[in-house]
């Protein structure tokens, strides 16, 4: 077995998988500097798209040759994407949550036993030295384990004040849950089905979100879900305004990672 058939299991087995030092220091010199332009202001800037500064992320040969050992080459890309300049703990959703379409586990398309689930979430990371911050996932929870998921659900929804005590975020987050701490240039893989959440963090949190699967029914639900169906669908949205969208959309040909809008 070679290395990324070993990352492929343990993606399947674990719903997660972490590469360290990934991207190189020039590599996230550079996508730093992009953000350091393209924020102005804004914590968050959505879909990459938007900004053909990134497109060269999102084809990047060296995170491509990684999601196709795992997913095969018929891979796609899925516009949810973002970049994230964080200053604080307000500013950082870090309620246990998934990313996919079907929420409550076992409920809904993305959980169809015949199909294997396989929309990806990539994470790149690149904080400041010295701070704790990266993903909490409750691993397996892609394949099993919904009552846990239940149980923290019902909890945030009907017992408020117990789902944000400390010693109830302890157990959640440190017993039942893993913590993956990054470091620059620190790429974790995940499907989009993990139960997961951002880490709090102290300093300022960077980091870039993309999405990538199999052109299958599972792609296409998470694009209507996010360009569609979603009340806030418009920030998924690609922007006439700001980029040449058949372009765009040229360009993803061109890289073999188009899949057919839906219908907007």
């Amino acid at each position: 077995m070679d290395a990324n058939q070993g990352l492929k299991k343990k993606l399947y087995k674990e719903g997660f998988i972490v590469l360290k030092k990934f991207f190189n220091e020039e590599e996230i010199k550079n996508l730093i500097e992009l953000q350091n332009i393209n924020h102005l202001n804004k914590n968050i800037i959505r879909p990459l798209g938007n900004y053909p500064e990134y497109w060269n992320l999102i084809s990047n040969n060296k995170l491509l040759k990684i999601l196709r050992d795992l997913l095969g080459d018929q891979i796609v890309f899925l516009h949810n994407s973002h970049s994230v300049i964080q200053k604080s703990d307000i500013e950082i959703d870090s309620n246990w949550h998934r990313d996919n379409v079907s929420r409550v586990y076992g409920n809904g398309p993305d959980w169809d036993k015949k199909t294997d689930y396989n929309v990806l979430r990539v994470a790149i990371y690149f904080p400041e030295k010295n701070n704790k911050t990266g993903l909490g996932v409750i691993p397996r929870t892609h394949i099993g384990k919904g009552y846990i998921c239940n149980f923290l659900r019902r909890t945030r929804t009907e017992f408020k004040r117990i789902y944000h005590s400390k010693y109830f975020k302890f157990i959640i987050n440190n017993i039942l849950g893993k913590n993956i701490y990054v470091e620059q240039g620190d790429c974790v893989i995940f499907l989009a089905n993990l139960y997961h959440r951002s880490l709090p963090t102290k300093g300022i949190r960077r980091a870039i979100f993309l999405s990538y699967g199999v052109n299958n029914t599972h792609a296409k639900n998470f694009l209507v879900y996010y360009l569609i169906q979603r009340d806030d669908s418009n920030e998924f949205k690609l922007n006439k305004e700001k980029v040449d969208t058949e372009n765009f959309k040229k360009f993803l040909k061109n890289q073999d990672l188009y899949i057919n809008f839906p219908q907007i």
